[in-house]
């Protein structure tokens, strides 16, 4: 299997949850769909594949005492979106801690479509 290639089948939520770049203040998009190992947001710029970015993902409710969590992620895609004015990027989380993954598995279990 080709490295870039996702392994999990994405997850859509049942809420619409905005990503931010914590290093720029940036609003990346909103969260389209997500796995343990990844996620695809809908945004207003097109991003670089490669891009390495620290996104904050503010969470619907507190989720192990969290209302948001922290992840590194690297672009793996970006195209324009179906949507107008839109772009679509992919993205694949880096050296995810693992109290992040649990509170990710959380939000799946508990918002998934």
């Amino acid at each position: 299997m080709d490295q870039g290639k996702r392994k999990l089948r994405r997850i859509r939520l049942v809420c619409s949850l905005p990503v931010t770049d914590r290093d720029t203040g940036e609003q990346l998009g909103f969260l389209e769909d997500i796995t343990v190992e990844g996620m695809r947001v809908k945004g207003p710029s097109f991003l670089e594949t490669g891009r390495i970015v620290h996104a904050s993902l503010q969470l619907p409710e507190e989720i192990e005492c969290r209302t948001e969590v922290e992840l590194d992620a690297r672009c793996a895609w970006s195209a324009q979106s179906d949507t107008p004015g839109l772009y679509d990027a992919g993205f694949m989380f880096i050296d995810t801690p693992w109290e992040a993954t649990e509170i990710i598995d959380t939000l799946i279990r508990k918002f998934q479509r």
